[in-house]
């Protein structure tokens, strides 16, 4: 019987697990694997009402996704945006994901992970300032909260959808995964965290 991601998220024990960092890393890996496979990663995304009910709205492809223009965990400031200036209420900001999609076209896509024990409420205002900052400048900024179906902070849920925030679902990113080396990773299948 399948099961959401949260499941997963917190074995081996609930208080003795894998850190939000290290999904970070693992997504991360798996977009440039991917990517480096000429096979990128192309996931639904989904606004919630403020029940944590999704309706699906489209799809992010992370294409051409390498070494050079996706980082994890990085403190944000002007220069990879070309920007001399960059406001003091972002100099702290470290976006789990961020992906220069192209400098020339001046498109980011940013990637928030949330797992066990991990609340969104904390940062989506400013992520929207973030992003309609950068889209003032002339870029195109998406920001993405990664989130399993089952995410525990109930309270999030009316602040996503207050904001209108993107929703990357971690059972859609395991079912791409399955099958491959990526998905053997875990002592069960992620066929049981799918949707």
């Amino acid at each position: 019987m399948a099961t959401n991601a949260t499941y997963l998220f917190e074995k081996p024990y609930r208080k003795f697990h894998n850190a939000e960092s290290w999904w970070t890393a693992y997504f991360t890996m798996l977009v440039l694997w991917r990517s480096s496979s000429n096979n990128p990663l192309e996931l639904p995304w989904y606004l919630s009402d403020k029940n944590g009910n999704l309706n699906l709205k489209g799809s992010v492809s992370f294409d051409a996704a390498s070494y050079r223009n996706m980082v994890a965990d990085a403190r944000l400031y002007g220069e990879p945006f070309g920007l001399s200036e960059w406001p003091n209420g972002f100099l702290n900001l470290r976006p789990d994901v961020t992906f220069l999609k192209s400098s020339d076209r001046r498109e980011v896509v940013f990637v928030e992970t949330k797992t066990i024990g991990a609340k969104a409420q904390g940062n989506v205002a400013l992520y929207a300032r973030l992003r309609d900052f950068l889209r003032s400048k002339g870029w195109s900024a998406e920001l993405y909260y990664l989130l399993s179906e089952g995410h525990e902070e109930l309270s999030d849920w009316p602040i996503l959808e207050a904001a209108a925030a993107s929703i990357i679902l971690w059972e859609d990113v395991f079912k791409a995964t399955a099958g491959s080396p990526f998905g053997e990773l875990f002592a069960e299948p992620l066929s049981n965290f799918v949707k």
